[in-house]
């Protein structure tokens, strides 16, 4: 069993004692060419594990101290060794081996060159011998969070469709890269510019989610930021329109024109909140036409072209002959379009007028 194990805290650097048997050529001339490790016992027994597990934060410098002894269980007083030494962590080579007296070496890696979480094992070998109770569990935790090293992900530029929570996710990591668990007081914001639209950040164990919901649809700046200020991202985000909604479909066009000549509306699609539609929307549109005479209301059934002209708008085109005030209702997807029904005057084509509605 390991048998003394110091930790600085104040330099982030861990002590570690290990006692290895070092072949030198005094045992070696003696007929014993065994490497033994002795862990905190008074004899050398091929069969001790260490079975205590060192813990570091990532980054952190590591020393190990080893007390090297002949095969014979005689301490060293020099460097028995011989530079015959060989240490790693996982697959990362120890920095540097210097020998530092009366049969002592210590065995360092600096600081940043363990950046990696987990679970690890620190290997010592001698001429190529693995030291009795080696590999050693490592265990390497995240250190200190850093708010500017924030991983952003599922793609906040994403953007969305109006009226629809928009999400996007942030993990807390250090400044290697390691998720972090403990936010320690972090806080993020998520702001919609120019609207000034504050996202909903909440979140857990070093994950938050943050979301929105924008209804009009355009171009947007999202700023993400810590409270610190350490982590400040800009996006750029394209909230798109929702589904078409027939009843907010609008209509342009003349309200007066000239017997004969032709009238046209143009219909444009929109979502339930006003957004215009930009794709052909798939619409189909029926028109009833009707005039006064008399006491009633006589329909006029001309012929009607529906094309599909670009950003979602459609051009309804007619004629009507006959001199008359006109009352002109549109429909799509078995609801009226928003203003209709629409009035037009049909006057002689001699004393025609534009006016319009919108």
């Amino acid at each position: 069993m390991l048998s003394r194990r110091h930790w600085c805290a104040a330099r982030a650097t861990v002590w570690l004692i290990f006692i290895i048997c070092a072949q030198q050529a005094a045992a070696t001339a003696s007929g014993s060419n065994s490497c033994l490790a002795e862990f905190g016992r008074g004899s050398c027994a091929a069969t001790d594990s260490l079975s205590t597990s060192l813990r570091i934060n990532a980054g952190d410098e590591v020393n190990v101290q080893l007390l090297a002894s002949l095969a014979s269980g005689a301490r060293c007083v020099d460097d028995c060794a011989l530079g015959a030494i060989f240490a790693s962590v996982g697959s990362v080579a120890a920095s540097g081996i210097a020998y530092i007296g009366m049969g002592n070496y210590m065995i360092s890696w600096q600081k940043g060159t363990l950046p990696t979480a987990g679970s690890f094992s620190m290997s010592v070998s001698i001429s190529g011998n693995t030291v009795s109770g080696s590999p050693a569990s490592m265990i390497v935790s995240p250190g200190p969070v850093s708010p500017g090293d924030t991983l952003i992900y599922n793609n906040p530029a994403g953007g969305g469709v109006a009226g629809t929570i928009i999400s996007f996710s942030m993990q807390l990591r250090d400044r290697f890269g390691n998720s972090v668990v403990d936010g320690g007081g972090v806080l993020f914001s998520a702001t919609l510019l120019p609207i000034d639209l504050a996202a909903t950040v909440s979140g857990a164990g070093g994950v938050y989610v943050a979301s929105y919901t924008c209804t009009a649809a355009a171009s947007y700046t999202l700023v993400v930021r810590s409270n610190d200020m350490a982590l400040q991202s800009t996006y750029q985000v394209v909230v798109r329109p929702g589904a078409k909604d027939p009843s907010a479909f609008t209509a342009s066009g003349l309200s007066v024109g000239a017997a004969g000549g032709l009238i046209q509306y143009v219909l444009q699609g929109r979502d339930s909140y006003g957004n215009a539609l930009t794709t052909d929307s798939s619409s189909t549109f029926s028109l009833t036409i009707s005039h006064p005479v008399a006491d009633e209301h006589v329909q006029v059934s001309p012929a009607v072209s529906v094309v599909y002209a670009a950003e979602g708008q459609y051009a309804v085109t007619f004629s009507l002959t006959a001199s008359a005030s006109y009352t002109i209702s549109i429909r799509t997807g078995g609801a009226s379009i928003n203003g209709s029904p629409f009035l037009r005057m049909v006057v002689p084509a001699s004393i025609s007028q534009k006016s319009s509605i919108k």
